[in-house]
């Protein structure tokens, strides 16, 4: 879907980017999750704020794009 209004508003003032944070620490993880091994070095939904700063400022020019954490 992203794709596609990516694509529709391609080389107008909106951009349509996709954001998968992957597993992270939220209450619904642990709670969905508890016996998860990794649960402690999940990153925290905090970890991503810079993340979704940068795809809605004037310094992203990227359209249609999906981002996932390395």
């Amino acid at each position: 879907m992203a794709g596609l209004l990516a694509r529709e508003y391609a080389g107008g003032q909106l951009r349509i980017n996709c954001y998968n944070p992957g597993k992270t620490r939220t209450p619904l993880q642990v709670r969905a999750y508890p016996a998860a091994n990794d649960n402690d070095r999940l990153p925290n939904p905090e970890d991503h704020v810079d993340a979704f700063l940068y795809l809605m400022s004037d310094a992203c020019g990227d359209n249609g794009e999906t981002f996932t954490p390395a």
